[in-house]
């Protein structure tokens, strides 16, 4: 139990910053067994057993993720027999399949050992293989898993294997969703003369892309405009967004503050469309060459704010020019 709190803890420590990826896991094996008892007679099959445990998925791309974990398993024991507790340290990959009807995930790394009847023990090797499918902030996996041992008193090694069912929430990502700015990803803003004075009106429309629009904004001038030139998976500015944007270039300059904001589909995980997002962002803000003396704000929503189902809209960056 200690070498689980251990664990858990670290990563607890880890996503204290980077929350998006943590994984909490409880599972069940469904069949277990042990190849040899300390005595170095065969074990056969041992009793069903819990699981619980955590992954910290730290990197993405658009079809696959990689991490860490470990996991806490209850005691390996039969009617006659009470062996050893494990806990594995493991790295973690995942990699989506069919269109992300499912994926297959691995796992490889150290399992530590507790000690048992018979003798103390140490730990050995811990491999995992087995299929998964997300279902929103859940997922559920199938796995089969082989770790190593040695008794140390008897000099007798091998290896437990088992086959469970792992039922895990994304907890980063709920927290995620929790902390989510809601701002509307766009407000068109009309201006209205009345007794010399300016009055705004909200109007809730997105400025219709790859067109400058003039509005005001908080009684001053502001120039929106949204770039719609990204392909799938991709961050960089191709010819036609490039001669778009340079209709912009003339508009940066003497601004007050220039904010741009990237977005993307929904295809692929969030964690990766969120870099994506920035990504696309920078990218534009790089090419408009932006003079010193103009603050500049670059936002990354990722998939959070999508204008509907077509993707190629969803793909975008909004830039917002305050004169």
């Amino acid at each position: 139990m200690k070498k689980l709190l251990f664990g858990m803890a670290a990563l607890a420590l880890v996503t204290t910053t980077y929350a998006e990826g943590l994984e909490i896991k409880a599972g069940y094996d469904v069949w277990r067994n042990l190849s040899k008892d300390y005595m170095g007679d065969s074990g056969g099959s041992m009793d069903q057993g819990w699981t619980l445990g955590a992954e910290y998925l730290w990197a993405s791309g658009e079809d696959y993720s990689y991490g860490l974990g470990t996991e806490f398993r209850s005691k390996i024991e039969d009617d006659n027999n009470e062996y050893n507790n494990s806990m594995p340290f493991y790295l973690v990959g995942k990699y989506d399949m069919l269109d992300e009807m499912f994926y297959l995930v691995g796992r490889g790394g150290y399992n530590a050992a507790s000690n048992v009847t018979g003798g103390n023990t140490r730990g050995g090797h811990y491999v995992g293989v087995g299929i998964g499918r997300d279902i929103g902030l859940f997922n559920l996996e199938v796995l089969y898993e082989n770790m190593g041992y040695e008794f140390k008193r008897e000099d007798q090694s091998g290896y437990h294997d088992s086959v469970g069912i792992k039922f895990g929430m994304k907890l980063g990502e709920f927290y995620d969703m929790m902390m989510q700015d809601t701002t509307p990803s766009e407000i068109t803003l009309a201006a209205i003369e009345e007794n010399n004075k300016s009055m705004i009106a909200e109007e809730m429309s997105v400025v219709e892309e790859n067109q400058i629009s003039s509005v005001v904004a908080e009684g001053e001038p502001m120039i929106k405009y949204t770039l719609v030139n990204f392909q799938f998976n991709d961050g960089e500015l191709n010819d036609e967004a490039k001669a778009d944007l340079n209709k912009l270039k003339p508009e940066v300059e003497g601004a007050k503050k220039v904010t741009v904001t990237g977005h993307t589909d929904t295809r692929g995980s969030a964690v990766y469309n969120q870099e994506l997002s920035e990504k696309r962002a920078q990218a534009v803000v790089d090419y408009l060459e932006i003079s010193e003396g103009v603050e500049i704000e670059v936002i990354g929503r990722g998939e959070s704010m999508p204008l509907g189902d077509d993707d190629n809209k969803n793909r975008r960056v909004e830039v917002e020019i305050k004169k």
